[in-house]
């Protein structure tokens, strides 16, 4: 996998990191192909903004040529939603890079998906994300802002092009 060529991106979770990272990356150009969360609503909301044509509160609704999946929920909820998104049979784990931003998490909770095959890595954006007025969240939100990544070499060159992409800076932290 490479971004050479863009990427479909799901979101799984539509709070405020969801939402400053959706409408960054849809700002340069990734088609989001879904967003999921508990709350249809949220969900609903966020799509609207980045002018993605399906929302649901189900996994198995993602399409199956969605290449990249950001895990943008509560980081109580990482591991069961990795876990549950292993077992969707639609999903074509090895052409997929999955992603959490969680920063207590390293990378052994997306686990389950690695042993599907897919690549896997964490992007925590090093500052925090405030609630924004009808979730209108400013375009510049995540420019210049430090990334701690942690991934795999096979998805390092990935991971730093969409940090680059969203107007951030790397820095590689370890477990």
């Amino acid at each position: 996998m490479s971004l050479t060529k863009i990427q479909k991106v799901a979101f799984i979770g539509a709070g405020n990191v969801a939402t400053s990272f959706a409408q960054a990356l849809y700002s340069q150009g990734f088609p989001i192909s879904i967003v999921i969360s508990k709350s249809g609503r949220s969900a609903i909301n966020l799509a609207k903004k980045v002018k993605c044509k399906r929302a649901s509160n189900q996994l198995h609704d993602i399409p199956s040529d969605t290449q990249i999946i950001f895990i943008t929920t509560p980081d109580s909820s990482i591991s069961e939603i990795a876990d549950k998104l292993s077992r969707v049979k639609s999903l074509k784990f090895n052409k997929t890079l999955a992603i959490h931003t969680s920063g207590v998490h390293s990378l052994d909770v997306l686990n389950p998906l690695k042993k599907k095959g897919a690549l896997i890595a964490s992007i925590h954006p090093i500052q925090t994300f405030p609630s924004f007025p009808n979730k209108q969240v400013p375009k510049t939100i995540l420019n210049g802002i430090y990334f701690g990544i942690e991934c795999e070499k096979d998805s390092l060159k990935i991971v730093e092009s969409i940090v680059s992409k969203l107007g951030g800076r790397v820095v590689n932290i370890p477990s």
